[in-house]
């Protein structure tokens, strides 16, 4: 599907989610089913657990784990955006459905999938939503406009911060209810009482949130806010960015001091999705080759092909969306130009 869009967190032990965003902006079709992608049978170090595909009739888009299964929103009808879609959930072990939950049209453009131990947060394009992560329940629905502005979203504490047009709103994870708002201004990310701004003379600042003192100046450009290259905060002190330059891949930021501990130099096409505990980072390269890389360096020890290295002449013309999400040795990817979702099993 041709599209333009708008914006995973992820933790040990927690399920996989997966979401499709019907989105309103206007939008063009392209035959999924014109692809069927496989793990290249070289490959080495990787092999797929489970696969799953989803019919012609829906899509699937955005790729979470939480209470230990793959959740994913799918779309009823791509040519039928009124009938909105559903939540499903999938067990990492084996792939079998756990729940599903519709979604109506009104809360069925999903831009981004967050998760914690026990809620899975959709963004949409109107406000948040919380689902119960085990039974895939309704908790709460925030309305927070009607659309047609941009939308990031992120998960620190006790709230989901949405970044939502010229605002951001911080609601509570618990009731749903918008316990802060204030100016989004030239705000890219925040991270506690960091507010790390864009600055068109020396790339991007970091400044205290109450006082607008400046903590440090670096000189990293503006990184990339949109699906699926949102931020990815890893430990306390470190941001995977991917900055705008088309010549920089992911960069690791210090939150600290503002400097770029690493940056790779390929193109990243989906989310970056790390396991803090084994040291490891993962992202789709635009070659469709899975890639590890070292937390602490951000040097690349694995590289997972898949089939076709390139699209079709046919779907070249294309926008399409990947998502990655990884827990310990499994690593789930899912695939928007053949509608597929793999689970790995990786090893060192």
């Amino acid at each position: 599907m041709k599209k333009r869009r708008k914006t995973r967190s992820c933790g040990q032990g927690l399920p996989l989610v997966c979401a499709a965003a019907v989105l309103s902006v206007a939008t063009a079709c392209v035959k999924q089913s014109e692809l069927e992608r496989t793990l290249d049978p070289q490959a080495v170090n990787a092999q797929t657990r489970w696969v799953r595909g989803f019919s012609d009739a829906g899509s699937a888009q955005n790729l979470i784990l939480a209470n230990g299964d793959v959740t994913t929103f799918l779309r009823s009808d791509r040519n039928l955006p009124e009938l909105g879609g559903e939540l499903a959930a999938f067990p990492l072990a084996q792939g079998e459905e756990t729940w599903s939950t519709p979604v109506p049209f009104v809360r069925s453009a999903v831009v981004l999938l967050l998760a914690d131990e026990t809620s899975v947060y959709a963004i949409t394009v109107t406000g948040a939503d919380a689902y119960d992560a085990s039974t895939g329940t309704l908790l709460w629905s925030s309305t927070l406009g009607v659309g047609h502005v941009e939308v990031d979203g992120q998960l620190e504490g006790a709230v989901v911060r949405v970044y939502y047009g010229e605002t951001v709103f911080e609601i509570d994870k618990k009731t749903g209810s918008v316990v802060a708002s204030y100016p989004k201004g030239s705000l890219l990310w925040q991270v506690g009482s960091l507010q790390i701004i864009r600055d068109p003379e020396s790339g991007i600042v970091g400044t205290e949130m109450d006082s607008g003192e400046v903590r440090w100046s670096s000189g990293l450009e503006r990184f990339r806010m949109d699906d699926p290259w949102t931020p990815q905060l890893v430990g306390t002190d470190t941001l995977v960015v991917h900055p705008l330059s088309a010549t920089m891949g992911y960069c690791a930021l210090r939150l600290q001091d503002g400097s770029v501990a690493w940056c790779t130099n390929d193109r990243p096409v989906s989310n970056f999705s790390a396991v803090e505990e084994q040291g490891y980072g993962y992202y789709l390269r635009n070659d469709f080759r899975l890639i590890r890389v070292d937390l602490s360096s951000g040097q690349a020890d694995l590289e997972v092909p898949f089939l076709p290295s390139t699209l079709p002449s046919s779907m070249s013309g294309y926008r399409y969306e990947y998502w990655v999400a990884a827990d310990g040795g499994s690593v789930a990817v899912l695939f928007s130009d053949s509608n597929q979702l793999f689970v790995l099993d990786v090893s060192d």
